[in-house]
């Protein structure tokens, strides 16, 4: 089995990522600044510059079985900023969940009612990338 996440991607068209940080209190793995120049992970600038600002964080999903606690720990992180998360949403930017399941030949999971009325009420995206390994 490849490696599983569930990942939390925030764009917006000016915030800094550091103060998605600093008001999350998550530690990201990607952070891209509205008018940066366009830096790829291997450090090459190929020209440009970024048009929106994006910051991501990850958890990696040990047990694929679990995938609902897993939804529930991250759902809790990020709720406990409900009113940043509207100021994000108020102004034109976007909060992703997203299961990035890799090399599982068959999965079932459930999203608990609570869980999803929580996600909605912060008008939250939910989102599914599967690969094969």
């Amino acid at each position: 089995m490849g490696t599983s996440k569930l990942i939390c991607m925030i764009s917006h068209p000016t915030i800094a990522p550091e103060n998605i940080t600093e008001n999350l209190k998550l530690k990201p793995y990607l952070t891209q600044k509205f008018g940066s120049f366009i830096v790829t992970p291997k450090g090459n600038k190929p020209g440009g510059k970024y048009k929106v600002s994006k910051w991501a964080y990850s958890i990696e999903v040990v047990d694929s079985e679990k995938l609902n606690n897993y939804l529930c720990e991250l759902v809790e992180k990020i709720s406990r900023e409900k009113l940043f998360i509207d100021k994000i949403i108020d102004e034109k930017g976007e909060v992703n969940l997203i299961f990035s399941i890799a090399g599982v030949d068959n999965l079932g999971f459930n999203i608990s009612a609570g869980v999803l009325e929580k996600i909605a009420k912060m008008k939250i995206n939910i989102g599914f990338e599967f690969f094969s390994c």
